[in-house]
Parts: C-alpha cells; sequence; structure tokens
C-alpha cells in the first residue's frame, strides 16, 4: 500500500535529497480517483502539542487529502529548528512555537499561503472547500475566528483524508502526541462504504460514522499517539 505524497521531501527551498519518514497516522483512504464520490469539504480542529525540545530539523503535523490531479492539499503545523527565520524556513516567530499554513504539493513543488506563529494549545480550525463552479479547492486556517493563511488550488477532486506524522533530517525519534477535534467529511454524494478503509498506526479516536446514509461522515475526537518516526523509513 502506498503512503500519501510526502510534505517535507517536496517543500521549495529545502533539500530535494532530504529523506521524510512517518509517525502515527488516521488514514481514511475511503475511495479511489476514479469512483463517484468524492469530498465537497472536510473540516476539523487540530488542538496544537507542545513543540518537541529542542527543536530540530523537522516536524510535520497535517491533515491532507489526495487529489484525482496527483496533489496534496494540506493545512500544515511545523516544528522548525529556528522559528524565527522567515518562510519557508520558520514562519518568524519564537522558539517553542509552530508555523502554521495552508499549502498544496502538485508534484512538481509545494505552494503555500502564509506562514503564520502558533502556540501550544492553540486550536486550529482547518477547512477544506470544494467550489464546484471553478474546480478549485479552498483552504482556510483560522484560530478563533481569525483567518490565518489561505490557498486555492485546481488539482482534481479529493477522495482520501489522512491525519499524519511526517519527520525529516534531525527529527528521528518519538514524535508528539496531539489531536483533532469535530472533524466533518461531505461527499459528492452518499456512500455507505466510505468509512470500511480505516487504517490506524497508533491512533484512536471517539467512533467514526454518518448520520445521513453515507453523505456525511463524523468524528468527534482523533488521537494521534506518541509514537516513533525514521527519517529513513
Amino acid at each position: 500500500m502506498t503512503r500519501p505524497i510526502t510534505f517535507l521531501t517536496a517543500l521549495v527551498s529545502l533539500a530535494s535529497s532530504a529523506q521524510a519518514g512517518f509517525g502515527a497516522s488516521w488514514w481514511l483512504n475511503g475511495n479511489d480517483a476514479d469512483t463517484n464520490a468524492f469530498i465537497t469539504r472536510a473540516v476539523t480542529t487540530l488542538q496544537v502539542p507542545p513543540a518537541p525540545q529542542p527543536q530540530v530539523e523537522r516536524i510535520a503535523l497535517w491533515p491532507g487529502m489526495e487529489t484525482s490531479g496527483n496533489g496534496l492539499v494540506q493545512s500544515i503545523i511545523v516544528s522548525f529548528a529556528d522559528p524565527s527565520q522567515p518562510a519557508p524556513a520558520g514562519c518568524n516567530g519564537q522558539a517553542g512555537q509552530w508555523c502554521a499554513f495552508a499549502s498544496l504539493f502538485d508534484g512538481t513543488g509545494q505552494q503555500s499561503g502564509d506562514y503564520v506563529p502558533v502556540n501550544e494549545g492553540d486550536m486550529l480550525v482547518m477547512d477544506y472547500q470544494y467550489d464546484a463552479g471553478s474546480g478549485a479547492i479552498n483552504q482556510t486556517v483560522s484560530r478563533d475566528g481569525q483567518t490565518l493563511s489561505t490557498f486555492s488550488s485546481t488539482t482534481g477532486t479529493a477522495y482520501y483524508w489522512d491525519a499524519t506524522v511526517e519527520c525529516e533530517q534531525d527529527a528521528g525519534g518519538q514524535m508528539p502526541a496531539y489531536s483533532y477535534h469535530n472533524t466533518e467529511i461531505t461527499l459528492s454524494q452518499p456512500d455507505e462504504s466510505f468509512g470500511d478503509n480505516l487504517q490506524k498506526t497508533a491512533s484512536s479516536d471517539s467512533g467514526l460514522s454518518s448520520p445521513d446514509g453515507g453523505l456525511t461522515w463524523r468524528v468527534d475526537t482523533i488521537n494521534i499517539d506518541a509514537a516513533p518516526c525514521d527519517p529513513s523509513s
């Protein structure tokens, strides 16, 4: 089984030869790209964990959606070795902060909205919405009702939703535990089998269910456990 396209190995201006690995994940691989039902909206709230100490290069936590056009829609928080650096090596932040931004990897490089510093305990709403008129997926990352970063892209329709931990370079070892809340995924048409292919690696949840026959899928809490991540894997 293939893993989703990586963020960290794709981020422009970073070393293209860098290796990346995955830690814990909660992977709702609901449909293949050629099925009729696709994701029209996915919204979740990521609770920011403590940044690793010491901060090293580099850890990314993200929910992502792969698209039929071989894109990866990702709103991301990243722990950089020096968050005070300007983007894309940091976000003009401070030690102990994460950098949050909406982005897309399109197969050739990473494109993104604003990089914004965020703190432990922040509740970040990550909202992906498909615009049928334009064919774009519009991303918004917000905190306390304030928009932090946005990005719009046209790379087809999305067919899975994955929450994962990614590590690179010096960031091997135990990754931080964190959680998602009030996750809701809406499909273009009902599909009662969408939740059948849920895969969990060092993660748990409060229960995935659909109240309307497979059109909308909800899970109150997703817990991503502290687990090892090997950049060379």
